[in-house]
């Protein structure tokens, strides 16, 4: 999952460019299933921070550094909106979005599956957020929220016609003995974090955010 923030550029997770990039596509689609080429992308290329000094003592479902920038090979289809970013993260409730499962089981269920709700198709939902130890955490114990294949999604307000971006979504995680790992934390790199640097490298891709 990621975000459109001009004709070319796209905000995600950094491990959600992991690999081969000629073989990465960004699709403009509310499903994964049967998307007409016209509503996909090429990456063309990708920018990455350097890994920041806390880094190191986290895990991967809430690294810091967990943040990138995707040029595309070509415009976003013409009916795309853009986000925009904003780097002043104020706790409480934010919407989220992403592609992902709903729930992702400690063992598998009657039906031997583990990922439920995993249809690829995008949803939404609104987690509270309060920043902690240089990233955002929201509390999913209570419901619905993120799950496994939401990674790099938008945590976000809508002010009108503006979507304003405060977060990415790095993953979730829960205790050891729990039954569903999505019913834990959410974890978000704050974009007032990255600031300097996201403005930075988009225009050594070709776009000014300012």
């Amino acid at each position: 999952t990621g975000t459109l923030l001009g004709p070319t550029l796209v905000v995600t997770a950094a491990h959600c460019t992991a690999g081969n990039r000629a073989d990465l596509r960004v699709v403009f689609a509310p499903t994964l299933e049967n998307v007409p080429a016209d509503r996909l992308r090429g990456v063309a290329a990708i920018s990455r921070p350097d890994p920041p000094p806390d880094a190191a003592s986290r895990k991967a479902f809430n690294n810091p550094g967990d943040i990138a920038l995707i040029a595309l090979d070509a415009p976003a289809p013409p009916d795309a909106g853009f986000a925009r970013l904003t780097d002043d993260p104020v706790a409480g409730d934010y919407a989220i979005a992403g592609y992902g499962a709903t729930s992702e089981l400690a063992a598998p269920n009657a039906d031997g599956k583990r990922q439920l709700g995993f249809d690829r198709v995008l949803r939404s939902a609104t987690l509270a957020l309060t920043l902690k130890d240089g990233v955002l955490v929201g509390d999913q114990s209570g419901g619905r929220g993120v799950c496994t294949g939401d990674s790099g999604g938008p945590a976000f307000r809508a002010e009108g016609d503006i979507i304003r971006v405060s977060g990415v979504l790095i993953g979730v995680s829960n205790s050891r003995s729990a039954t569903d790992f999505c019913r834990g934390k959410a974890w978000y790199v704050p974009i007032a974090r990255w600031g300097d640097w996201l403005v930075t490298a988009a225009k050594s891709l070709g776009v000014s955010l300012r």
